[in-house]
């Protein structure tokens, strides 16, 4: 593919987009409007990359998934997968506690692990990433009030050993209102954060041969100039995104970020394919 010529904004600004940590650009002139994501109506067919219909003021438009387009895996199956954690973080974490509170009114030894790394939110939690900056600090902000949970029934678990159950029911007790009452609101917080993800834009692109249609995106960062032809996309750190939907590397004007400029043709040409087939 020719490498894009260098120039400020080929007369009009690029519209910023995010998919999780990539950052991606469409010249303005191929948007029409971005709109907050209606209800979708699904189609018949087996592509994941057609999300079905949306409805624009009375307009149908195809609504394709651009994650999936450029070889990412879907926002609701990231989300998901963080959603499914929180689950089972919080359900683990009060049946242990359970048999803390069993283990202390019947004054017998608590048997079960200690260590915060050991349980399987630590597991999760030690190898988590994520490609969606939203999420970033709210999931790390959960390991601090997780460690003081453990930490704080291991103190009771020692009062236990030493024949104190009174004292380890007293503590118990004031825990439960502190530090894992903590961890319960971080989770909710994680879990608005996870709503907030949801909420996709739809980015209606055309041009003067196609018809409409509409592309899901995390969010639309910005509108403003940028250098095309900055660099290479051989000297860029593609990862799993499509080359063939990428046209070149582009500079933002504010930060001197790079981002990855969509190649508009072939991105059209797949779309109109994909909804003809539906």
């Amino acid at each position: 593919m020719a490498q894009l010529p260098i120039s400020r904004n080929e007369q009009l600004p690029w519209v910023i987009l995010r998919l999780g940590r990539h950052r991606l650009a469409l010249s303005a002139r191929h948007v029409r409007e971005m709109a907050a994501m209606p209800p979708i109506t699904e189609v018949p067919g087996d592509s994941p990359l057609l999300r079905g219909m949306i409805d624009l003021r009375g307009e149908l438009l195809p609504l394709m998934d651009l994650r999936r387009m450029l070889g990412l895996p879907s926002l609701e199956q990231q989300l998901g997968q963080v959603e499914a954690m929180l689950e089972q973080v919080e359900g683990e974490h009060r049946t242990w506690l359970a048999d803390l509170c069993a283990a202390v009114a019947q004054g017998r030894p608590f048997t079960r692990a200690m260590s915060p790394e050991e349980c399987s939110f630590g597991r999760w939690y030690a190898g988590f990433s994520t490609d969606d900056p939203h999420l970033v600090p709210h999931i790390a902000a959960l390991d601090s009030p997780h460690r003081q949970v453990h930490a704080a029934a291991g103190e009771v678990a020692s009062l236990l050993d030493a024949g104190l159950a009174q004292q380890a029911g007293e503590l118990l007790e004031r825990q439960q209102g502190g530090v894992l009452a903590r961890l319960l609101r971080q989770l909710d917080s994680v879990r608005s954060a996870l709503a907030q993800s949801r909420k996709e834009i739809a980015v209606v692109v055309d041009s003067p041969e196609d018809a409409g249609l509409a592309l899901a995106v995390d969010e639309v960062v910005a509108v403003e100039e940028i250098i095309s032809g900055a660099a290479s996309l051989e000297q860029a750190d593609l990862g799993p995104l499509n080359r063939r939907l990428l046209a070149g590397v582009g500079q933002r004007l504010t930060g001197g970020d790079m981002v990855f400029l969509l190649e508009m043709p072939h991105l059209l040409e797949q779309g109109r394919a994909l909804a003809g087939q539906s």
